[in-house]
C-alpha cells in the first residue's frame, strides 16, 4: 500500500462532515459522490476488494473536482487528496487518460508549446466570449473569456514579471534587512491568461516594501498532471521546480494561484524516497502564498487610491 494512499484515508469514521462542503454531492446527491462514499471505493481499490477495472469506480473518481473542500472541515484530519492522486494513477495503468486532458497536459508542461498556444487563446477572448453558452464547448468558451483581465485597469499594457528587466540577478530583498528574499512563481496557465494577477501581485507587494524577481528555469507546477494520472510527468516537473528554486535556498517563493501553492507546499510528500526529497521538503516551507507573506511582513499604511483605479 502506498503510504499517501489508503494510510490518510484511516481516520475517517464517516460522521458526514464533509457532505455540505462537496459539490458533487451536493449537485447529485448520490454517496458514492461524497468524500466519505469515495473513500469506500478507495479504500475497497487499496485494499483488492474491487478491480481497478470497475466502471463505478472510475465513474465517481471521475466525477471528483478534487478541490479538496472536504478536508478543510474533516474534524479527523483525512488526507484524501494525495489518496486521490494516487488512486488516479492506479487506474491510468488499466484505461487511458482521455485524449484532451493529455493534450492540455502536454501543452502546460512545454513552454515552446504553452506560450504560442496562450497567445492565440488570449487573441481568441473576445470571440470566445461570444460563444459562451450551457454546452460543453460553450462552457469552455465562457471559461476563457472570463480569463481577461478588467477593461480601463491600470498597468493592463504591462509584459508578463517573468519578462520583466527586474534590475539585478536573482531575487531582490524586502525592504528590511532583515526580511528574506522573495521570487515570484510564473506557472503555466497563470502566466499565459492572467499575467494581469502576476502584475497586480507586484504592484502590492512593492507597495509594501517587497520586491519580486522570477526564476527563468522554473516551469509547471505539475498539478494537473498529478490530478489526472500522470504521475511520472508531475514528478518531472516537480524535480526541476526543485533544482531551479534550489539556487535560491533562502528565498521565499511567492505564489498568487491557491492550486500552485496547494501543489508546490506537497513536493515533500510527492518526492518522498527520492534523491531530491530532503530539497522537495526545504522548497514546500519556504512556499508563500501572497496573502500569507503580507500577514507576515504586516501591511504597510496605505495611500490615497487613484481615481479611475
Amino acid at each position: 500500500m502506498s503510504d499517501y494512499g489508503i494510510v490518510g484515508l484511516n481516520p475517517c469514521v464517516h460522521c458526514g462532515f464533509c457532505l455540505q462542503s462537496c459539490p458533487t454531492y451536493l449537485a447529485t446527491g448520490d454517496e458514492c459522490d461524497s468524500p466519505r462514499g469515495r473513500i469506500v471505493l478507495i479504500k475497497a481499490l487499496l485494499e483488492g476488494r474491487l478491480p481497478p477495472t470497475e466502471e463505478s469506480l472510475a465513474h465517481h473518481i471521475d466525477r471528483c473536482l478534487g478541490c479538496r473542500a472536504c478536508e478543510t472541515v474533516c474534524p479527523s484530519g483525512v488526507e484524501y487528496g494525495p489518496a486521490l492522486e494516487h488512486t488516479r494513477t492506479l487506474l491510468a495503468h488499466t484505461r487511458p487518460i482521455p485524449l484532451t486532458a493529455r493534450f492540455v497536459n502536454a501543452v502546460l508542461a512545454e513552454a515552446r508549446l504553452r506560450r504560442p498556444l496562450l497567445a492565440l487563446a488570449r487573441a481568441a477572448r473576445p470571440a470566445a466570449r461570444a460563444l459562451a453558452g450551457g454546452s460543453r464547448l460553450g462552457f469552455a468558451m465562457g471559461m476563457l473569456g472570463a480569463t481577461a483581465a478588467w477593461p480601463n485597469r491600470r498597468g493592463a499594457g504591462e509584459p508578463a514579471p517573468s519578462r520583466w528587466k527586474m534590475g539585478h540577478d536573482g531575487p531582490a530583498r524586502h525592504g528590511s534587512p532583515d526580511t528574506r528574499p522573495s521570487i515570484l512563481f510564473t506557472g503555466c496557465i497563470m502566466e499565459g491568461l492572467f499575467a494581469h494577477v502576476h502584475r497586480a501581485t507586484q504592484r502590492t507587494l512593492t507597495a509594501n516594501g517587497i520586491d519580486l524577481a522570477a526564476v527563468p528555469s522554473q516551469v509547471c507546477c505539475g498539478a494537473l498532471h498529478a490530478h489526472t494520472g500522470q504521475h511520472a510527468k508531475a514528478l518531472e516537473l516537480a524535480r526541476t521546480n526543485v533544482a531551479a528554486f534550489a539556487t535560491y535556498p533562502d528565498a521565499f517563493v511567492v505564489v498568487d494561484s491557491a492550486g500552485c501553492g496547494a501543489m508546490l507546499k506537497d513536493y515533500g510528500r510527492l518526492l518522498a524516497g527520492d534523491p531530491l526529497e530532503s530539497e522537495a521538503v526545504a522548497l514546500s516551507g519556504r512556499i508563500r502564498d501572497v496573502s500569507e507573506l503580507l500577514a507576515e511582513a504586516g501591511p504597510r499604511e496605505g495611500a490615497k487610491i487613484p481615481s479611475g483605479s
